[in-house]
Formats: structure tokens, C-alpha cells, sequence
């Protein structure tokens, strides 16, 4: 029979590895057994808004087919205590986890996370109903849309010239004007410089230069305007 030569390495914590050395009486001789213990520690989440959705999705789906939290870990083969961690955002499951939980919930793993979708509107403008903004003779601007997110609003504009015209903007906003020609030759100005913009080509500028189409060089010219720009 063997016995601990010493009773002190009992109070080694756990991560630690542990040399424990044990005593043959009979012949008097002593052998090395080494053996690793590992706590099982739960990590703390490093993104809790993620954690916290898919937990109230879960939970939301669970109570959605009838489901007690014992019933649903049985059919997903996770313990009872992990599941309520999971659904009160305590823990940070792994993939496997989610995985069988979304199979014993019947649904796909993206809609574990269908809470962090957010939906927002979209713009829908028929071409019979656009509104169309004659600003000069020759120059014709089409509201395609528009969105606001936060302080920040982007415009979509169609921009068509047909005439020699000469409009610069300088509207001192702070933002930038992203332009993409469709159609024509035009001599485009932005600040002290000039550029030929012909079918294809794209031009991105500042809007707190002055800015604008100078010369008409092959009409019509249409070029597909895109603005954002910092409100208030």
C-alpha cells in the first residue's frame, strides 16, 4: 500500500502542476508521479452586447416551443447550469455549443443573433415620380434619395447638363462629393484645378472647395452625384 510522503502538496491550487511524490515502504524506495490539474474557469465575455442578444434570443425561442431550460439542454446535450449562463449573458458560449442548442431550438445559428439585426428604411423612387429640380437652363438635377444616420446625411443625385453651363457650389459644408460619370465629356472644376471627366471616370472631392462642371465639351453629359455632409 502507498502512502503521501507529504501531506502539504493537498493545498496546491488548481492550474498548478502538481509533483507528488509517493513512498514504497517495503523496499524503500520513492517514484515521481506527475499529474496536472486544471480548473474549469469561466472565462468572462470580451463582447457582451453580442452575449447578452443571443442569450434573450435563445431564451425567447426556448419559451417560444414550450421548452424548460432542463428540457432544452437535455435535447442540445449541455448541462442544465450552462444554458441559464448562456441565456442571462453570463457566459461566452463556443461555436458547438450554439450549434447544438440551435438544433435542439430547430432553427438555423444566424437567428440566435437575430436580435442584433436592426432593420432600417430604404428609399424607393419611381422613375415617373422622381422629382426633378431645374436649377439653370441646361442643367437638371434628380433626387434619387437620400439617408440621415446620426449628424451625417448622404444624397443621391443624377445630375444631367446639356448646355454649356458654368455653376460652381461652394456650400462650406464639411464633407466630400464623390461623382461618376455616365455619359459625355465635361470639364469639371475642383479648387485651382481642372479635370476632363469623360464616361466612366470618377472624381471625389472636398466640398468646402469650390466645385462644378466649367465647360461642356461632348453633350449630354449625366454623371451620378453622390454628397454626404456633417448636419448642423
Amino acid at each position: 500500500m502507498y502512502r503521501r510522503a507529504d501531506p502539504s502538496l493537498r493545498h496546491l491550487k488548481s492550474k498548478q502542476v502538481c509533483d507528488e511524490e509517493w513512498t514504497l515502504p517495503i523496499k524503500r524506495t520513492t517514484f515521481t508521479r506527475r499529474r496536472k490539474a486544471v480548473a474549469n474557469v469561466v472565462q468572462p465575455s470580451t463582447s457582451s452586447h453580442v452575449v447578452t442578444a443571443a442569450g434573450l434570443q435563445i431564451r425567447a425561442l426556448r419559451i417560444k416551443l414550450g421548452l424548460t431550460v432542463q428540457e432544452l439542454a437535455a435535447q442540445a446535450n449541455v448541462s442544465t447550469a450552462m444554458v441559464s449562463k448562456i441565456e442571462n449573458g453570463y457566459v461566452e458560449a463556443s461555436v458547438g455549443c450554439l450549434e447544438n442548442l440551435a438544433r435542439a431550438l430547430n432553427v438555423p445559428i444566424t437567428e440566435l443573433f437575430a436580435q442584433l439585426y436592426e432593420e432600417h428604411d430604404c428609399t424607393y423612387a419611381r422613375a415617373a415620380d422622381a422629382p426633378k429640380d431645374v436649377i439653370i437652363p441646361g442643367y437638371q438635377s434628380q433626387r434619387l434619395g437620400h439617408t440621415v444616420l446620426g449628424r451625417l446625411r448622404a444624397e443621391f443625385n443624377l445630375i444631367t447638363l446639356t448646355e454649356r453651363v458654368i455653376n460652381f457650389d461652394l456650400l462650406g459644408r464639411t464633407g466630400a462629393n464623390f461623382i461618376y460619370m455616365l455619359a459625355g465629356h465635361v470639364l469639371f472644376r475642383c479648387g485651382s484645378q481642372t479635370f476632363l471627366l469623360a464616361k466612366g471616370d470618377s472624381l471625389l472631392l472636398n466640398l468646402t472647395d469650390l466645385h462644378g462642371p466649367e465647360e461642356i465639351i461632348a453633350p449630354p453629359v449625366a454623371f451620378l452625384s453622390v454628397c454626404a455632409f456633417l448636419l448642423g
